[in-house]
């Protein structure tokens, strides 16, 4: 399987934006990703791997993040509304309120919701 940054491609090089909304990317091995400013809306990345991953800015409203591994991940900015987080690993709730623009109603790693 190609890697996720061997296959995305925007139609505008100028753009930075990378849409993967809807995406299903359960299970999958994303170490180290630059992902900077990508929607990730509604995503399916259950279970998957984004240790040191780089996210800031990115929309991941309504995404679907159980059980994901997020040691090292750079969330500064990110948009978590909606999300499911619920048994998330490497990151704590301290550290999601911190770096995250937005968590409304979004299912902590721990299973509370957070207002």
């Amino acid at each position: 399987m190609e890697s996720v940054n061997e296959t995305i491609n925007t139609d505008d090089p100028d753009d930075p934006i990378i849409d993967l909304h809807e995406a299903d990317l359960r299970e999958a091995s994303l170490d180290d990703v630059e992902l900077e400013g990508a929607n990730l809306s509604g995503a399916k990345l259950m279970k998957a791997n984004l240790k040191g991953a780089r996210l800031e800015g990115a929309r991941l409203e309504g995404a679907r993040l159980e059980g994901v591994r997020l040691k090292g991940a750079r969330l500064e900015g990110v948009i978590l509304d909606e999300a499911i987080l619920k048994d998330a690993t490497g990151i704590a709730i301290g550290e999601l309120n911190q770096q995250a623009k937005s968590l409304k109603g979004t299912i902590m790693p721990n299973g509370s919701k957070h207002l």
